[in-house]
């Protein structure tokens, strides 16, 4: 039997099978974005939870269903993702409904036996992705499929790969590295076969399998083709972004300008390809432009800067409409749609809601709502009020603090004064329709973290323009890929590229952010300006399954450079959510904040 590159290490294949979702997940996929629950047979069974590969990985139509599938067992990890990034962190808590499980979270109790450190539904994924990469690799030896249509599948395959690497690495820090096919999950936790493998080790291995990425791919596939599979359209907001995702590989391993580039290519991809259309540009796809009434955009708004009665809330239209709304590409570019009456089934609002199918199992924490959205200036009103946090991405409930960011599908919607969207929490209308959405890639997060990689790489300047005030009539040139011009006096090709970019903070109507005293020097404001990042992080993106991974990130950097220092910062984030609720903070340190993973 022939050997077969698997971009790690050369493997022999052993099975004729791949673990795959069962048919609904697939059918799921091709659902998401035409906006209807039909499906053909997508993927054919043998017995429900297995593919005969034999009759598949014929042509690319096979290797699409195969990526199909894969996406499909992705989206069921939605609860996990996001309950291990923010129930760890400082944004969500308990309750009284809380599961033990989600209890020993929230509290970092380490217990192997907690459902949510057990990896297994993470590794059946990445088999499928194995086996798939595997396969792509003999279509390709017996010329069953172009370079050119292989690149972009390997693409859309290792993405997923990398991406959940990563958030194991994340919460566990040392986790088996598997890239062979298997049949059965539990074989990974085999340490004769595979090495376990630290955070820095993982990525280093994840950096290596996925630098062949062909440049210019991140939103093109030829899945994203009407007629590609059984005549459904997929969007491209199913597949993760391939330089997002490497920039994150980047951003992590501390290769400040290599993240920057990665990130920087998904701004110039989106105005090369044109991908939105005739109105597509780069300073209105992911630079955050300025509200105007004709054009809201995704902008937080005051019609009367003095009473936020007359708030235009338009940023609360990212949370409301369909993955295929013109408007909505401006800002998300990966996202996944649960629909009714198909698998996987959206759990979220069993976790969030308190009405219905809810459970109320967590919650948005006392201290994040208190210190951070409710503790927002506006500009130059003095008003405090942060349009991204109540009513927006939480709100009261029947008088209980309720996360609603995920909920705008399960509650009807009516429109208010200046077109601001509210949800009916009273209506029972759609208390039996399980339907939402997970947001991966959006265009905030993006800013966010190019800023924070602009930072590191020594531009403090570049990345506080980006947070307060955008680089509109602002030149900032430390060449490529830190090369921002704003001001349309300047000539040339590139100029006033970014004249319409708002910034993060004016786009929230919220007042610039400003040194403190003990910023000094260079180094100083370096610091400073990561942290104000990471604070914007959770306003803008709160409960969207980051936040864990952005202080943590910042820890090990903080502890690399200082010892210490990093795990003070950790420590001083987590410790508030529990002292005001009267409990005693966990003392978190290298030792102790990696969970322990099930091995069974």
């Amino acid at each position: 039997m022939k050997q077969i590159r698997m971009y790690d290490k050369p493997v022999r294949r052993k099975f004729g099978r791949i673990v795959s979702g069962k048919l609904g997940s697939a059918c799921l996929l091709i659902a998401l974005f035409v906006g209807t629950p039909a499906c053909s047979d997508m993927l054919e069974t043998s017995d429900g939870n297995a593919v005969n590969v034999s009759r598949h990985y014929n042509d690319f139509n096979d290797a699409d269903k195969a990526i199909l599938g894969i996406y499909g067992k992705l989206m069921g990890l939605v609860d996990r993702v996001i309950l291990l990034n923010e129930l760890r962190a400082d944004l969500l808590d308990i309750t009284d409904n809380s599961t033990d499980d989600q209890v020993m979270l929230n509290n970092h109790i380490p217990n192997p036996n907690n459902k949510y450190c057990d990896l297994s539904p993470f590794y059946e994924v990445i088999l499928n992705c194995n086996d798939a990469l595997y396969h792509f690799d003999e279509m390709l030896a017996a010329n069953k499929i172009s370079k050119t249509d292989y690149d972009y599948r390997f693409a859309d395959v290792m993405a997923v790969r990398c991406w959940l690497y990563l958030q194991m690495a994340i919460h566990f820090g040392n986790i088996p590295y598997v890239t062979e096919p298997l049949e059965k999950v539990a074989d990974v936790n085999d340490p004769s076969r595979f090495p376990v493998l630290s955070l820095e080790d993982v990525l280093a291995r994840l950096i290596a399998s996925f630098e062949p990425l062909p440049k210019g791919i991140s939103f093109s596939s030829p899945l994203i083709v009407a007629g590609t599979i059984d005549n459904y359209a997929i969007g491209r907001e199913m597949l993760l972004n391939k330089h997002m995702v490497m920039g994150d590989l980047y951003l992590w391993n501390n290769q400040y300008v290599e993240a920057a580039t990665q990130y920087f290519e998904v701004i110039n991809e989106a105005e090369t390809k044109n991908i939105f259309g005739a109105i597509l540009n780069r300073e209105w796809a992911y630079k955050l432009d300025v509200w105007t009434a004709a054009d809201p955009r995704l902008q937080i708004a005051y019609i009367n800067a003095s009473d936020i009665t007359t708030l235009r809330n338009n940023w609360k239209t990212i949370f409301s409409r369909a993955s295929t709304d013109a408007m909505l590409q401006r800002e998300v570019f990966n996202m996944f749609v649960y629909y009714p009456k198909f698998s996987p089934q959206y759990p979220l609002i069993e976790i969030f809601a308190n009405t219905g199918k809810g459970k109320y199992q967590v919650r948005p924490s006392q201290w994040a709502m208190d210190s951070l959205w409710n503790a927002q200036l506006q500009r130059g009103n003095g008003v405090i009020f942060d349009a991204r946090g109540r009513q927006a991405a939480f709100d009261q409930v029947n008088d209980q603090p309720v996360v609603i960011k995920y909920l705008y599908s399960y509650y009807p919607q009516e429109t208010g004064a200046n077109s601001t969207i509210f949800l009916n929490y009273a209506s029972t209308e759609k208390q039996d329709y399980l339907q939402g959405n997970w947001y991966i890639y959006r265009a905030g997060l993006l800013n966010l973290r190019y800023a924070e990689a602009a930072n590191r790489a020594g531009y403090p300047d570049l990345a506080l323009q980006m947070l307060n005030n955008g680089m509109g009539g602002v030149n900032i040139d430390h060449g490529y890929p830190f090369r921002l011009l704003g001001n349309s006096a300047v000539s040339g090709a590139d100029a006033a590229t970014w004249r319409n970019s708002g910034g993060l903070r004016r786009r929230a109507y919220i007042a610039n952010a400003e040194a403190p005293g003990w910023v000094q020097n260079f180094q100083d404001t370096i610091k400073w300006v990561e942290e104000a990042l990471i604070t914007e992080a959770a306003l803008e993106c709160g409960f969207e399954g980051y936040r864990w991974g952005d202080i943590l990130r910042v820890t090990r950097r903080k502890n690399s450079l200082e010892a210490g220092s990093g795990t003070s910062y950790l420590n001083s984030l987590i410790a508030p959510k529990f002292t005001i609720s009267g409990k005693a903070a966990p003392s978190l340190s290298p030792d102790n904040w990696f969970l322990t993973r099930r091995k069974d």
